[in-house]
């Protein structure tokens, strides 16, 4: 592998998608709890959350619609949250710390918060595109995906 002008190696697809795949389960257990729990705040007070039988199908009733889209994005926010928390903080989420990873910039400076943001927004982008973006990081010499590229990043071994 090769070594590259900061402390580690470049990190590889596998250990970054069992990082990502651990944030990914911190990031959908806290959008169930948080949808649960107004779930239940909305049964405490007594708001119907059945579903209605309209000319033969099922279908959501608005506090049921509510919830979904307030789940949505709570879900959207706090991923973003999370990432630009952590990537920010410690360059690392808490996935990739798990995985001895760490996020750095390829001048050697600190992450900033607007590069921290295109980064993740590549992730949107790697993903639309049938997932190259992220099967990148197999082919590119820095183990690069497009996020890593549009935020100016690399993920090393950081152990």
């Amino acid at each position: 592998m090769k070594k590259n002008t900061h402390q580690g190696h470049y990190a590889g697809f596998v250990s970054r998608a069992i990082a990502f795949s651990v944030d990914m389960v911190i990031v959908s257990l806290s959008s169930f709890l948080f949808t649960a729990f107004v779930g239940m705040i909305s049964n405490f007070f007594g708001l119907d959350t059945g579903q209605v039988d309209l000319f033969g199908g099922w279908f959501f009733t608005g506090l049921q619609q509510l919830l979904i889209v307030a789940g949505a994005l709570f879900t959207a926010l706090f991923g973003l949250v999370y990432a630009l928390f952590f990537w920010l903080l410690i360059g690392a989420t808490p996935g990739k710390r798990l995985m001895g990873l760490r996020i750095v910039r390829l001048n050697g400076q600190p992450l900033t918060f607007s590069l921290a943001l295109l980064r993740y927004l590549g992730y949107w982008i790697s993903l639309l595109f049938l997932f190259l973006g992220y099967l990148w990081i197999i082919i590119d010499t820095r183990r690069q995906g497009w996020h890593d590229k549009l935020g100016r990043t690399v993920v090393i071994y950081d152990r």
